[in-house]
């Protein structure tokens, strides 16, 4: 009987380890596409500085970016900030699993 917990804790743990590896690459691709926009931004922002003969319209096309990328990155913290929370609960589970089959072991090698 505790053999057939053990299994089963353990089988709930590897789940919850692979719900909070998905979890942890969803967070990870939010960072990336974050890191990707401010590389963006960055080169944006060398470009007004360093060509002084650009047009009206390519600053005014570059200044709209800028504004762009300013919500863009908003929307991104927010999803980022999301991500981390669902990755939190993730976490608190598997580490919960993680405990119950600990335990399970613990109770399988002192029985046997």
């Amino acid at each position: 009987m505790i053999k057939k917990l053990a299994v089963l804790t353990e089988a709930v743990f590897q789940a919850k380890q692979a719900n909070l590896q998905e979890k942890a690459a969803a967070e990870a691709a939010c960072v990336h596409a974050l890191v990707q926009l401010d590389k963006d931004r960055e080169k944006i922002m060398a470009s007004l500085q360093l060509n002084e003969g650009m047009s009206g319209a390519q600053i005014a096309c570059q200044s709209q970016w800028l504004v762009w990328a300013e919500k863009e990155r908003a929307t991104r913290n927010m999803a980022l900030a999301r991500a981390r929370a669902v990755a939190m609960d993730h976490r608190k589970a598997a580490k919960k699993a993680f405990g119950r089959h600990n335990a399970t072991q613990s109770l399988v090698s002192k029985l046997l």
